[in-house]
């Protein structure tokens, strides 16, 4: 569960809010893992105390009473609620148990665009039925490498994961990339694959390619969404291809581009 501090230590920062009204904790200048006690009786007991993943309330919220006992216990995901919610009286009897619906799944969107030798990568991350962003996080680099054809995932690789470097993936379901997870039907990577490989297969992959190969159509699906004749590629890796398909299809907006990735790719050309 990571470090045990206080609401008034010195080393604590609320940093500010993210996209979604969630506060945004920092200790020791790097955001906070670990549990925080936020509030405390007039005898010294406990009365308070969340758990945060990444700088976000995230886990258990838990309240006692002044005797030390356990007065409610629910469950948060980057400020939502979810699963059980328990309530005891001051003799630790259980006098309430009920279930908040299914944590909602989460989605890292990356993109990147390239202006002379500076990139600017963005990440958004998103519940996939939803609007807006919960969270946006930019990234820019300098003397980036020349693109390489055949290796174009050499010059994008490293400006996604410092994206993913400022991101808690035990929180995200997925990762969305503009591009291929393969390449060809022989199954050879393409920046979704490698991308894959360099996270150990923790996270499952989906690739939301634009413009066609003719290299890969057994290894990639069409998507048609809204009234547009004109596909959406889809690739995937560490989830069936289908499913991610459905995933895609299923997304806020009425036109060929999901509304998210739509404002994600408007984020990453914005000077």
């Amino acid at each position: 569960m990571g470090l045990r501090i206080k609401w008034d230590d010195p080393d604590l920062d609320m940093t500010g809010f993210d996209v979604g009204g969630g506060e945004i904790y920092h200790y020791k200048n790097l955001p906070f893992t670990g549990i925080l006690e936020e509030s405390f009786f007039a005898n010294g007991n406990l009365q308070t105390e969340i758990q945060c993943v990444g700088g976000h309330p995230h886990g258990f919220h838990r309240e006692y009473f002044e005797n030390g006992q356990l007065m409610q216990e629910s469950f948060i995901k980057r400020n939502l609620s979810y699963g059980a919610l328990r309530e005891w009286n001051e003799n630790g009897d259980l006098i309430y148990e009920g279930v908040f619906e299914p944590e909602p799944m989460l989605v890292l969107a990356i993109d990147v665009h390239y202006r002379e030798n500076i990139a600017k990568a963005v990440g958004v991350v998103f519940e996939p039925s939803a609007p807006h962003a919960r969270i946006v996080l930019t990234e820019y680099l300098t003397d980036i490498g020349e693109y390489v054809p055949g290796e174009f995932y050499k010059r994008e690789l490293p400006c996604i994961l410092k994206i993913i470097e400022k991101t808690d993936l035990s929180v995200i379901d997925f990762i969305l990339i503009d591009g291929y997870v393969y390449i060809d039907n022989d199954f050879r990577f393409g920046l979704g694959g490698h991308l894959w490989k360099q996270l150990d297969e923790r996270k499952p992959i989906i690739g939301v390619a634009k413009t066609s190969f003719l290299s890969n159509k057994a290894t990639v699906r069409e998507l048609k969404r809204g009234e547009s004749e004109k596909p959406l590629f889809i690739s995937s890796v560490g989830i069936d291809l289908d499913e991610a398909v459905r995933l895609i299809e299923g997304m806020k907006g009425d036109f060929r581009i999901p509304d998210i990735l739509k404002k994600l790719d408007q984020i990453t050309k914005e000077v």
